[in-house]
């Protein structure tokens, strides 16, 4: 079975474009539905940031302050934090993580 996952994220509301092959009737397919504002379950030690927070994440691996980093996140957001959102604090407010967790950059 073919398994479809999809990244639902708010700024495109949930649009998904298959091609005529995942339409067919014939085709059986699991989709799983992937919602970046999902607060649930997610592993700061696997997950995989993009863009300039891929820098940021690496910088904090390199430092081996991903304890630290979850422990801040833990206090910050105690309802969770999404993926989406821990892209953006990595990306856009990377010098205060680097301060929080004492690492020089």
């Amino acid at each position: 079975m073919e398994t479809l996952i999809v990244a639902h994220d708010t700024a495109i509301h949930g649009i998904l474009f298959l091609s005529p092959k995942h339409l067919t009737e014939g085709n059986a397919m699991q989709v799983k539905i992937f919602n970046k504002d999902t607060y649930a379950d997610l592993d700061i030690y696997t997950v995989e940031p993009w863009g300039n927070a891929a820098d940021t994440y690496n910088a904090i691996c390199d430092a081996e302050k991903l304890d630290e980093l979850d422990t801040l996140l833990a206090g910050q957001y105690p309802d969770g934090i999404s993926d989406g959102n821990l892209n953006d604090l990595l990306w856009y407010d990377s010098a205060w993580l680097y301060r929080e967790l004492d690492i020089n950059k």
